[in-house]
């Protein structure tokens, strides 16, 4: 029997894809080398609103840190395979490494922190 309803997503499944969205644009980023793009660029690319990208992330920061937990998350379930056979690519992870070190600084220099190590 059907209700003549409209079947949306939830919005706990939207909020979701638009995260995940948000995450692969700015990892992608940040893998080619792209480690200046604005929040609002990441947004643009990821078809969403600057209200979406700050739903999810209140800053550069919180998204910085969402990729690195991420890339964290990524090597654990690398290590715990038991085929040994994995999709995860140390070479990206190294890049990925680098790109976000590079924007850390950037981001501690033009807000005048300074930065050790």
């Amino acid at each position: 029997m059907t209700t003549g309803r409209t079947s949306f997503p939830s919005g706990r499944a939207t909020a979701e894809r638009n995260r995940d969205q948000i995450l692969a644009v700015a990892r992608a980023a940040f893998v080619a080398g792209d480690t200046d793009i604005s929040i609002a660029e990441v947004a643009r690319r990821a078809g969403l609103g600057m209200a979406a990208l700050y739903r999810n992330f209140p800053g550069r920061q919180e998204l910085l840190e969402a990729l690195y937990a991420d890339e964290a998350d990524g090597l654990c379930k690398a290590a715990i395979t038991e085929d040994r056979q994995t999709p995860y690519k140390p070479e990206l992870s190294l890049e990925y490494q680098a790109a976000v070190r590079k924007s850390d600084s950037a981001l501690a220099t033009s807000s005048g922190a300074s930065t050790s190590g």
